[in-house]
């Protein structure tokens, strides 16, 4: 049975009949490949948590009644997003 294991061993250390200097170049490949994935894998969270963040701050800060200077800002905002985009909102 060690004579086996001692084969597999010698099987699995072995180096494959691959060219040497092909091995670095398709290892750095696949690292940055990983790398990459992980990236983008944390990012979109991330940026949407920031995005929620920002629009629950947002919606806190303009909920309930306002003053005249804060309602006249949002009327010239809208204003100028209607000129702008060409479209009514609301």
């Amino acid at each position: 049975m060690s004579n086996i294991a001692d084969n597999a061993w010698d099987e699995v250390v072995a180096l494959p009949d691959t060219e040497v200097r092909g091995l670095p170049a398709f290892t750095i490949k696949v690292t940055v490949a990983a790398i990459l994935l992980a990236i983008l894998t944390f990012t979109y969270p991330i940026l949407a948590l920031v995005i929620h963040v920002r629009c629950k701050t947002g919606r806190e800060k303009y909920k309930g009644p306002h003053n005249s200077t804060v309602t006249n800002n949002m009327n010239s905002w809208i204003r100028q997003s209607e000129r702008k985009w060409g479209r009514k909102y609301g």
